[in-house]
């Protein structure tokens, strides 16, 4: 048998390549066109032709127009988020406007801060004493009484050397200036922390005051400076906050920073109560 019979016969056997694969080799008979498959090279009277030869990706094609929508999927089941606060309608001059920032409180000052996502469990609102709050009230010396424009400057407390421990960040934080306040009162007979806690309110005859956190008083320095609300000075303003385990330092704040002090250095002050 020659050559070409023998490619003619094999011819018959290029079903049995492995076609799965991406390419293969096969060889093509020059004169009479029989193909076979081939693991080695091909014959001179041959051509090999490569099969399922995988040419260079071309450019990508325009996107194709935009399929129909799909059906709409059932709704999810609600959340389970906080719940806001329901708002109170005893604020303003008149005691029956709704409790909003920078109008009058209850006591005659100013609220300056509305928990309307319920966040604290025992407040919803804070409210700055009136400007005037301190007007003629006795002072220590050192100390400097109130107008009725000016808030009075005053010591830490008359107690200057006792640690309170008012230095944990709970002490730093919004809602935590009663808590200080009520801790030291009663070591104090003069100073910041007895003047808050000692003053009523003309309006509402309101009692439930006290010296501010470090966090409360520059939440309330920023919010009634930057609405120029309340009366309240650009200037350092004292803290029911300790400095850290010194017993002789507190935090004051001012609109945009806070710093530490000795508590003999005469601070201004203006309580708060919460509601």
């Amino acid at each position: 048998m020659d050559d070409r019979s023998r490619n003619r016969r094999w011819s018959a056997d290029a079903t049995i390549a492995d076609t799965s694969s991406p390419e293969f080799t096969a060889c093509a008979d020059k004169k009479w066109g029989y193909m076979r498959y081939s693991t080695t090279p091909c014959n001179e009277w041959e051509t090999t032709v490569v099969i399922n030869q995988r040419g260079v990706p071309g450019p990508t094609g325009p996107a194709g127009p935009t399929g129909p929508r799909g059906r709409r999927g059932t709704a999810g089941a609600d959340g389970s988020g906080g719940s806001a606060i329901t708002e109170l309608s005893i604020c303003g001059a008149g005691g029956s406007s709704l409790c909003k920032v920078g109008v009058q409180g209850p006591g005659g000052g100013t609220i300056f801060f509305v928990d309307y996502q319920d966040i604290y469990s025992d407040f919803d609102y804070l409210e700055a004493a009136p400007v005037g709050w301190g007007d003629g009230i006795s002072v220590a010396a050192g100390e400097t009484t109130g107008t009725a424009t000016d808030d009075p400057r005053l010591y830490f407390c008359s107690d200057t050397s006792t640690d309170f421990g008012l230095s944990t960040p709970e002490s730093y934080a919004v809602g935590a200036g009663a808590t200080n306040t009520s801790t030291t009162s009663s070591s104090c007979t003069t100073g910041a922390i007895t003047a808050a806690s000692d003053y009523t309110s003309v309006v509402g005859s309101k009692s439930d005051w006290f010296l501010p956190s470090a966090g409360e008083m520059q939440l309330m320095s920023r919010t009634l400076l930057f609405q120029g609300a309340g009366g309240l000075l650009d200037q350092e303003y004292a803290t029911s906050t300790e400095r850290d385990a010194s017993s002789t330092v507190s935090w004051w704040h001012t609109w945009d920073y806070g710093d530490q002090t000795q508590k003999t250095a005469p601070r201004f002050v203006r309580p708060i109560r919460k509601f």
